[in-house]
């Protein structure tokens, strides 16, 4: 029931937990291009609508919602991809080592 924990075993050991990892970011940067896309979308959408908003929104200041909204979205864009960065440069310094 128990096996040798030998130099094989390590190996195989460390390849699943590999491939389990990159599998996960992949999935995670996979979901968050589509996010991306989607917010794309969503601000072109914006900009062919913004005249018909502002005019029939009276003083809501909609437009400035919406102009921080971006803001704090490519804000955090940019956050995630210097920690995509910063993943990927470790990840290349472990794959030395392994």
């Amino acid at each position: 029931m128990f096996h040798k924990f030998n130099q094989n075993v390590f190996k195989k050991t460390i390849s699943n937990l590999k491939h389990h990892i990159g599998n996960g970011y992949h999935h995670v940067k996979h979901i968050a291009h589509h996010i991306d896309h989607g917010f794309s979308v969503a601000k072109q959408v914006y900009r062919v609508l913004e005249p018909a908003i502002n005019a029939y929104a009276g003083n809501h200041n909609i437009g400035n919602n919406v102009m921080k909204a971006i803001s704090g979205y490519e804000n955090l864009r940019n956050q995630a991809m210097e920690a995509n960065h910063h993943v990927s440069t470790i990840g290349h310094k472990l794959s030395g080592l392994i």
